[in-house]
């Protein structure tokens, strides 16, 4: 019955002559529960095109409506079909420059969820065969953006290189890709680091010292736990410039956990609330580079 009131009324309401009432509308299908989108293939069609119908409505809370419906709406592998993607995907250029900053961050959102799938699925074919280039594109110009639209950007950014293929990233070695190297080690020496899949790229090195750096280093806490996490996320040795890089990182990351009570003096107060996080961060990277090491002996 539920799913009756939505197509009759909520649908309707999304080109309502009232902002609040088209707002209001898209952000009740942005709150469906997954089972009911999963299980319904038409009436999960009819809900994406009337959030996407609305991504350029003349009211900015409505665009942001709209753009946090359809980032909801990427995040669910069943989203992921060819049309769904491509269509998002035309649709992000105008939000992600958008002069509202709260449709910048839910295009963003919506970007980083967008570019959130596996290799060879149809929604990653459409990207990497039609708008890769362009996703990467947005994915800067969101990590450069204001604070609040950073994170998705970089998340983005990770995201493209993932499931990028060889010829993505020849293609953008001289230009994207050493941009986006200047953001994300921006990112780790500046700012929270959000996850960044850098496994296979080839300027690893450069942002690896990096990630180490400040997670043994750096006086904010939050900043550390962030690039440990980060490191766990690196699933090759190859990743840490094999076995005797690993055994150098590993070797760092050690020393720096097992100093963080002898240096707590040089600490502001306020970091002492994430010590215990830190620590067992710190540990998990430590576990998870001796575990690589371990098997590539």
């Amino acid at each position: 019955m539920w799913k009756d009131l939505i197509a009759r009324f909520c649908i309707p309401a999304a080109t309502d002559t009232s902002p609040s009432v088209r707002s209001a509308a898209l952000d009740c299908m942005s709150a469906l529960p997954r089972p009911a989108l999963l299980n319904d293939d038409e009436f999960r069609a009819t809900c994406g095109l009337a959030c996407l119908q609305t991504h350029e409505d003349t009211d900015a809370g409505v665009r942001s409506s709209s753009l946090h419906a359809l980032g909801g709406f990427a995040s669910l592998p069943v989203f992921k079909d060819s049309k769904f993607v491509s269509d998002l995907a035309a649709a992000l250029p105008s939000a992600i420059r958008d002069e509202n900053i709260n449709v910048r961050i839910r295009a963003g959102w919506a970007l980083a969820n967008l570019c959130d799938c596996d290799p060879g699925t149809a929604g990653c074919v459409v990207l990497t065969n039609a708008s890769l280039d362009l996703m990467f594109a947005l994915a800067l110009h969101s990590a450069r953006d204001n604070e609040k639209c950073r994170s998705s950007g970089v998340r983005a950014i990770g995201n493209i290189l993932k499931i990028g293929s060889s010829q993505f990233v020849e293609r953008n070695v001289e230009g994207s890709l050493k941009e986006a190297v200047v953001i994300l080690i921006k990112q780790v020496e500046t700012g929270p680091f959000k996850h960044i899949n850098i496994d296979s790229v080839s300027w690893r090195e450069e942002l690896m010292n990096k990630l180490v750096t400040a997670t043994c280093t750096s006086k904010n806490f939050k900043v550390r736990i962030n690039t440990a996490q980060a490191i766990c996320e690196i699933r090759s040795l190859s990743g840490f410039g094999g076995y005797d890089g690993a055994t150098e990182i590993e070797n760092a990351l050690r020393l720096s956990l097992g100093s963080i009570d002898a240096h707590l003096q040089d600490f502001n107060y306020g970091e002492f609330r994430y010590k215990e996080q830190l620590e067992e961060q710190m540990s998990r990277a430590i576990d998870h580079v001796h575990r690589l090491r371990s098997q590539g002996q």
